[in-house]
């Protein structure tokens, strides 16, 4: 992927997901504790759908209605400055997303199925809108205080039905420690071959 942006203007206007479709998106009262005082906070499209899923494969087995059937997605890291993550997209694709901590660049690709041939992520506003890339960056995320106090309110609010919606202006900080997060999953060819590349066998040319 070349360079882009995450927060770009055309991103605010995707819409949220379900239930946050068709409530005001900006609040001028609440602001994260990273914010100047002026500041207002948006309910940003992609980054909701990115918590959303990640909370949906933490939760699986918690969630209202739960199926017993084991969650779409998988997340976990390699190598301590590797995150993988495979992203199921509303679109019916699987985006999968490895991204270099110690470089903070992305390398992503969009598959139909785990042997598919990959296809380009595009982050534009006729393209990808950057959801698997957000969903990559949750476990960085989950390491500031501020951020995972509102994770866990959101998830309340998810287990009651959204009856109550805490809004908070989420923020990733620059934490160089990495959680992983436990998945029976696997990556994808593609992320195996990905990974490969970057981290070849000991005695490999």
């Amino acid at each position: 992927m070349g360079k882009c942006k995450l927060f770009d203007f055309w991103t605010w206007k995707r819409d949220p997901p379900k239930p946050f479709d068709d409530i005001v998106t900006k609040y001028d009262s609440v602001r994260s504790k990273y914010s100047p005082p002026s500041a207002s906070s948006t309910l940003h499209g992609a980054t909701l759908r990115a918590i959303l899923a990640y909370m949906e494969l933490d939760h699986a087995a918690e969630l209202p209605g739960a199926s017993g059937e084991p969650p779409k997605g998988a997340i976990g890291t390699q190598s301590d400055n590797f995150i993988i993550a495979e992203y199921p997209s509303r679109t019916g694709m699987t985006h999968v997303v490895v991204f270099n901590d110690t470089t903070g660049k992305f390398t992503a690709a969009k598959m139909a199925d785990a042997d598919a041939s990959p296809k380009p992520y595009a982050l534009k506003e006729k393209g990808d809108s950057g959801a698997a890339l957000f969903f990559a960056l949750m476990p960085k995320a989950l390491e500031d205080e501020e951020f995972t106090e509102e994770y866990a309110k959101l998830w309340d609010c998810c287990k009651a039905g959204y009856r109550q919606l805490p809004y908070r202006c989420w923020m990733v900080p620059p934490c160089r420690r990495m959680f992983l997060f436990p998945s029976s999953r696997t990556p994808t060819r593609w992320a195996r071959c990905c990974l490969a590349k970057r981290n070849p066998p000991a005695g490999s040319p």
